[in-house]
């Protein structure tokens, strides 16, 4: 569908920094959504919305659109929440550190992510609390080295065949 074409170019075009771009085609699925009240369209545009916001360093927004999708979540599949509440727990590391902390736990309890631990980690850095900071930031590495693993596995084992 043409919102996916577009929820696709701001993706690879916040990845590529290409900001005021993926600004750009965000605002588009956020249109799709709202015209088909497609829920679901919904929260995964809001969610980029806020990662792109935090991007450009506007914590106001950042934090406006990540708590815009919490009564969403319902709408996602739970396995597919951790980068939604990874963005939500992270949008708060500066206002509510304790709000940051539910969010992000609440991702790890559906699969630990490197993004997470790292969001963890930065909270602790942010407390004084530098053991625990090292800790999840281990974690962190551990995890992304496990992720990438995983990503591998099928093109190795296709490659033996």
């Amino acid at each position: 569908t043409l919102h996916n074409i577009y929820e696709n170019l701001a993706l690879i075009n916040n990845n590529s920094g290409e900001i005021k771009l993926a600004m750009k085609y965000t605002k588009h699925t956020l249109h799709y959504a709202y015209l088909y009240h497609n829920k679901n369209w919904l929260v995964y545009a809001l969610n980029n919305t806020a990662s792109i916001y935090e991007e450009m360093g506007m914590e106001d927004s950042t934090v406006y659109f990540a708590a815009k999708c919490i009564p969403l979540l319902k709408y996602i599949p739970k396995k597919e929440r951790i980068h939604i509440l990874t963005t939500i727990g992270s949008s708060y590391i500066d206002k509510n550190r304790n709000l940051a902390k539910h969010y992000l736990d609440k991702s790890i309890s559906i699969r630990p992510s490197s993004d997470t631990y790292s969001a963890l980690a930065t909270i602790y850095a942010k407390e004084g609390n530098n053991s625990q900071a090292d800790l999840y930031w281990h974690k962190a590495l551990k995890t992304n080295k496990y992720q990438r693993k995983q990503l591998l596995k099928p093109t190795l084992q296709s490659s033996l065949e």
